[in-house]
């Protein structure tokens, strides 16, 4: 009897490291946690270029209030500085830009049309990316700075040239095409306030804006 028991347990340890391997290779394999590859580039150091795009949104002339949809392009120049520490990149930005941009509207001036233009679009912002071989992906926000006035057709209106500063945040992608050479594109959200007082009558307000835009920099002392 004792022999019986003895040989059915042999029986059953042998079968068991058989099939162990077996078991374990019909268990799932953890999928690898990314890691972004390594940067190509050292990005430290500062940089200047130009950008253009467009930029679009809303406007509104109260009393009472007048809301209008606002379009058109820009163009400028950017100078920044990068701190790299491995593929984490930090950075200050800046930017200064020429805009064409205006609306008219004819419900409070019917006969002649009162319009806000406004003709700059600037920046001062913080910059975190991600540098993931020869890419840079960041998101970036800080002030923005914009200036407009409010005139009529007639003349009747003829508010002067004011500066407002806002807020703004958005995202972009840089690639590097060389050591000292990239470009990027980037999206961003500005919004301003209340100012371009015309005549004490009306005055832009809730301005709401999206800028989208590439740009060209160059890199120094890499």
């Amino acid at each position: 009897m004792n022999k019986l028991v003895a040989s059915i347990a042999a029986a059953a340890l042998y079968s068991a490291s058989a099939n162990a391997p077996a078991r374990a290779a019909d268990m799932p394999v953890p999928a690898p946690a990314y890691k972004a590859a390594p940067a190509l580039f050292n990005l430290t150091g500062f940089y200047a270029g130009v950008n253009g795009g467009g930029i679009w949104g809303r406007t509104n002339q109260p009393t009472p209030d007048v809301f209008m949809n606002i379009s058109g392009g820009l163009i400028g120049g950017t100078a920044g500085y990068n701190w790299q520490a491995d593929n984490w990149v930090f950075g200050i930005e800046g930017d200064l830009d020429w805009a064409s941009m205006k609306a008219t509207q004819f419900v409070t001036c019917p006969a002649s049309g009162c319009t806000t233009k406004f003709d700059a679009f600037a920046s001062a912002r913080g910059r975190l990316g991600l540098a993931n071989g020869p890419y840079l992906l960041y998101v970036t926000g800080g002030a923005a700075f914009t200036q407009a006035r409010i005139f009529s057709g007639n003349g009747v209106i003829n508010g002067p040239w004011d500066i407002a500063t806002g807020w703004t945040a958005g995202a972009g992608i840089e690639g590097t095409i060389e050591r000292n050479w990239s470009w990027k594109v980037e999206y961003l959200y500005a919004s301003f306030g209340h100012f371009a007082d015309a005549n004490l009558v009306t005055w832009a307000d809730n301005n709401k804006f999206n800028v989208v835009r590439a740009g060209l920099n160059y890199r120094f002392g890499n």
